[in-house]
């Protein structure tokens, strides 16, 4: 049970300071995954993926000045497009324990849970991923505390369409065709399991072509779809099974 700070505090350890000291210990100090084995199947970019992305017109400032974020964090060596795109991260998406009403209460608490989650990259495997977390956890838990981990479910195998895959050509012609502008290729991590799961047991890729855009807000509070992106996904997807089933004519 949560115990009074001013009567116990100093002699038992406390269970959110425990915490907060564990997951620091996930990362070093420049960004990078200090977990062992965490890059050890993580294949360094390619001199053509780090030239397309350096190619492209990405104002950092303006991106920045969106998040409303002081300045880009991450991995050292790497542009903040190269990190969002071609590294895994271990994220801490939420921290919480103790008393968390109204006002105050002096106690120490006796429990604290954290929620992680990573974005891996090809061929990295979420079992060995987790495996690697946990021991890690294990390995620098602080004194006078036990760990519990929940959650081996929640996985799945990243996936990542070939780059000359004719599907994406037929989109980039379709997009430019729509929206008279000049298409360009992203990356983006998102949790969809099926992908990977059609390539393994049908042999078939997935081509994504959605059009939400980043200022939609997507998983926030406030997230909303423009009805004109309704429009204009109903033409562009037309136009692909028409432009991608003609394809082998030209």
């Amino acid at each position: 049970r949560n115990l009074h700070s001013g009567r116990y505090g100093g002699s038992i350890a406390n269970a959110l300071h425990a915490m907060a000291e564990l997951v620091a210990s996930l990362h070093s100090r420049d960004g990078r995954v200090a977990v062992e084995g965490f890059y050890d199947d993580v294949a360094a970019p390619s001199d053509d993926e780090r030239r397309a992305i350096r190619d492209l017109s990405f104002d950092e400032a303006r991106f920045l000045a969106e998040l409303g974020a002081p300045a880009a964090f991450g991995e050292v060596g790497y542009s903040t497009l190269e990190r969002q795109w071609l590294r895994p991260t271990l994220e801490v998406n939420g921290m919480w324990g103790g008393y968390e009403g109204a006002g105050s209460q002096t106690v120490t608490p006796n429990e604290a849970r954290a929620k992680l989650s990573c974005r891996l990259v090809p061929d990295q495997d979420p079992d060995r991923i987790r495996a690697f977390v946990v021991r890690h956890l294990e390995t620098h838990l602080p004194a006078g505390v036990s760990l519990a981990v929940y959650g081996e479910r929640h996985a799945a195998l990243p996936y990542r369409i070939p780059p000359d895959h004719p599907g994406l050509a037929t989109a980039e012609r379709v997009l430019e065709q729509v929206y008279r502008k000049k298409a360009v290729r992203v990356r983006m991590g998102s949790t969809l399991p099926v992908c990977e799961l059609f390539k393994r047991h049908l042999g078939i890729d997935t081509v994504f072509f959605s059009f939400s855009t980043a200022d939609e807000d997507f998983h926030s509070p406030n997230e909303f779809f423009r009805l004109s992106r309704l429009h204009e996904g109903l033409a562009a997807w037309a136009l692909y099974w028409d432009t991608y089933s003609h394809r082998s004519e030209e």
